[in-house]
């Protein structure tokens, strides 16, 4: 078993970019992705890579993750890195763990997949207030999401506030939704920098019909 290296859970675009800053400074890094790919990759550069899921305590305790001179996450879900970080915790109290924190683009992503859900789409046709479908569009983004800060808002109504819906009446903010062209949607998941704005548009019944009934 290794100690004193560095521990790198998940290796994504940005991972990548600090494991060769990592190595150009001669530390020995570990890393652990679910990709097979990245771990082919990084494997035939000669840099140790693991299959698995890093929030895995199984995982952990095979690598003996807490006897790493520090431990390097990239992993996107908070719910993951609250796991790893109160195993590790409860194992090393002193290891240093550094968590990549939410960045601007991620709020951008979040943006487009929930502008291009074609369930939200549909809902707004339809005039439904479906904040189920919304949030979960934003959770589909990959993308740092904190459960506890996220709240909705549509039309300036609140529908969903500190991870859990709000009572509110779902006929009112129906009339609302089919009395507007524009039907603005607010959505905060964290407590970070990003923001972003995203045109959108719905889907009807009409656009499915015409774009089925011809080919190109």
């Amino acid at each position: 078993s290794r100690a004193g290296h560095i521990l790198m859970l998940g290796c994504g675009r940005q991972g990548v970019r600090l494991l060769n800053t990592l190595l150009a400074r001669g530390l020995e890094v570990v890393v652990v992705d679910d990709d097979a790919g990245i771990v082919a990759e990084l494997t035939a550069r000669g840099v140790p890579a693991y299959r698995g899921d890093g929030a895995d305590v199984e995982v952990l305790a095979n690598l003996d993750a807490e006897r790493a001179g520090a431990v390097v996450s990239n992993m996107r879900r908070v719910r993951d890195n609250v796991r790893m970080l109160a195993y590790l915790r409860g194992r090393n109290p002193e290891l240093p763990v550094l968590v990549r924190v939410f960045e601007p683009g991620d709020a951008n992503e979040i943006a487009r997949v929930v502008g291009e859900s074609p369930l939200v789409k549909t809902a707004i046709t339809g005039g439904d207030p479906n904040w189920g479908r919304i949030v979960s569009a934003a959770g589909y983004a990959g993308r740092p999401i904190r459960p506890e800060l996220t709240a909705l808002k549509l039309l300036g109504v609140p529908l969903y506030h500190a991870g859990a819906p709000l009572p509110f009446d779902a006929a009112t903010v129906s009339a609302l939704i089919k009395a507007t062209d524009v039907v603005v949607l607010e959505l905060m998941v964290g407590s970070g920098p990003g923001t972003a704005i995203r045109w959108a548009s719905d889907i009807t019944v009409e656009y499915v019909r015409f774009n089925s009934e011809y080919t190109t």
